[in-house]
């Protein structure tokens, strides 16, 4: 068959179709392969690294089919919650249950008024 093949040359995942006669026929650049995304095909050890992982033991994460299912599961907590992108940030309290559940590093501030908020309160409830 005829599969998209990745380019050598960029930064990104950018794919070229060629045709029976092996021409560039068209081309494709998709958007979660942009420089620095997580599913660019040439940026992923940038990624882990720039996380404070280790790229060798991430490495052989690749591929595993339980850490696979994890990601699915959190991906779906995720959009249990109503969030569809990272970062996302879940404030539980003792039992569990979602106080607070918000995307984005600018929102941060809101988990803090949030626990403060909280905080005074238990502080000004007589003990149980």
């Amino acid at each position: 068959g005829l599969a998209p093949q990745l380019t050598w040359d960029g930064t990104g995942g950018t794919y070229v179709l060629r045709d029976a006669f092996k021409q560039p026929a068209a081309a494709f650049k998709p958007r979660d392969e942009e420089p620095f995304a997580p599913n660019n095909p040439r940026g992923l050890r940038t990624v882990v690294e720039n996380a404070g992982l280790d790229w060798a033991e991430a490495k052989t994460r690749l591929g595993d089919s339980e850490a696979e299912a994890l990601l699915e599961e959190n991906r779906l907590a995720m959009y249990a919650f109503g969030s569809w992108g990272v970062p996302s940030f879940r404030l539980l309290d003792e039992r569990g249950e979602a106080v607070l559940a918000l995307w984005g590093q600018d929102r941060l501030w809101l988990f803090a008024r949030e626990i403060q908020r909280l905080l005074a309160e238990r502080n000004s409830s007589p003990p149980a």
